[in-house]
């Protein structure tokens, strides 16, 4: 059961924990909010849940209600998905933005098919790339599985780009990144690191760098994480967020996926268009990578 995400065209109208485990209940949450008449991105959570509450349609009780469910989150949490999340340099005009993406995405889809891992990519709709593995059984230590992920998912954009240096976190490692960041930061004079670089530690320094060099957000695993739906319409783009099979990743043109043009085609039953594996084999990649305790 996922906390699903109504966002209003203006970004000031949200509407929060859906719950939608079942067509019926999106579509009477849909039309209790007017979904019809309004323009919506429609997101859901990152996270599984078990025993979640309903909510009111009554804009105040609904409040008070998804107020006491977040004060009991941890109560309801029984699992997370492992998402990687591509965005291009925001400076960059948009095809050119969305290829940059496109090419961090290639990179880290090759060691996953290396290992024959169910994932799948998901055009965002907007301005990146979702990759993602779902359908991991539930855990108890969630927080610790969360923390495991994203070691993965940093350790796999590393490998796939030939910078294992980069893994050790010791001072020469430090050293290191704050170089390639200063670099960064002369060449790309247009949006300068306003900080310094010599009083941040391991993980801060390779968050900027996996953003700036490789176009990767880490911070994706946080409690509100919300994910676009597949298939769902983005309201700022007129674009759809679209499954991409390998070749449609490999040829991917963003002009593609209009609603005009995704219009002239069937995608009827068309699905997540998942990789073929088995979990088993992320957890194989996991330990290869180093990460053996996030499937305890």
């Amino acid at each position: 059961m996922l906390p699903n995400s109504l966002r209003g065209e203006t970004g000031n109208y949200p509407v929060r924990c859906i719950k939608a485990h079942c067509s019926s209940y999106l579509l009477n949450n849909m039309k209790a909010f007017d979904f019809w008449n309004r323009k919506y991105n429609l997101y859901h959570s990152i996270y599984l849940f078990h025993d979640m509450p309903m909510f009111s349609y009554l804009p105040q009780r609904r409040r008070e209600q998804q107020q006491d469910f977040f004060r009991n989150y941890d109560n309801y949490v029984e699992g997370v998905d492992f998402v990687m999340d591509f965005d291009g340099d925001k400076n960059l005009p948009i095809d050119e933005r969305v290829q940059a993406a496109r090419n961090a995405t290639i990179q880290v889809c090759k060691i996953l098919d290396e290992y024959t891992v169910p994932y799948c990519v998901i055009f965002s709709g907007s301005k990146g790339f979702h990759v993602e593995v779902r359908d991991f059984p539930p855990i108890r230590d969630w927080k610790k599985r969360i923390k495991d992920f994203s070691t993965i998912a940093r350790l796999l954009i590393f490998t796939a780009n030939g910078e294992t240096s980069l893994l050790a976190e010791d001072e020469r490692t430090l050293r290191d990144l704050r170089e390639r960041l200063i670099v960064f930061s002369f060449d790309n004079r247009d949006q300068p690191l306003k900080i310094r670089l010599d009083s941040l530690d391991y993980e801060t320094l390779t968050y900027l760098y996996l953003k700036y060099q490789h176009n990767f957000d880490s911070t994706i695993y946080n409690a509100t994480r919300i994910w676009k739906v597949p298939y769902s319409y983005d309201v700022s783009t007129d674009m759809i967020a679209y499954p991409l099979s390998a070749e449609e990743l490999l040829n991917f043109d963003i002009r593609n996926y209009t609603v005009e043009n995704m219009l002239k085609k069937n995608h009827w039953n068309a699905g997540l268009k998942k990789r073929r594996g088995t979990i088993q084999n992320f957890w194989n990649l996991a330990a290869n990578l180093g990460v053996t305790s996030c499937q305890e």
